[in-house]
């Protein structure tokens, strides 16, 4: 069976609020037990929220990803030496 990780991230960047583990094997048709374990291995996968306990339910954590930010731009070689100027 192929690995569940890339289904698994795009789906959880698509949808930045996050899903359950029983969400996510119910909208990629697999098991939740290798969800479960997918998202644990996934290194940028964590558990965002709790949902409520309901009636003999307990409660789920919601995961999601980090979705990684933009490299930061490289310094102008000019503008740092005018910032050593000023300060």
């Amino acid at each position: 069976m192929k690995p569940s990780h890339p289904k698994i991230r795009q789906l959880l960047h698509q949808y930045q609020d996050g899903f359950t583990v029983l969400e996510l094997a119910e909208r990629l048709d697999r098991n939740a037990e290798t969800i479960y374990h997918a998202l644990k291995a996934m290194p940028d996968s964590y558990i965002d929220r709790w949902t409520e306990a309901q009636y003999q339910a307990p409660a789920e954590a919601v995961w999601c990803v980090v979705i990684p930010p933009e490299n930061c731009p490289k310094p102008n070689a000019r503008l740092t030496k005018l910032c050593r100027l000023v300060k």
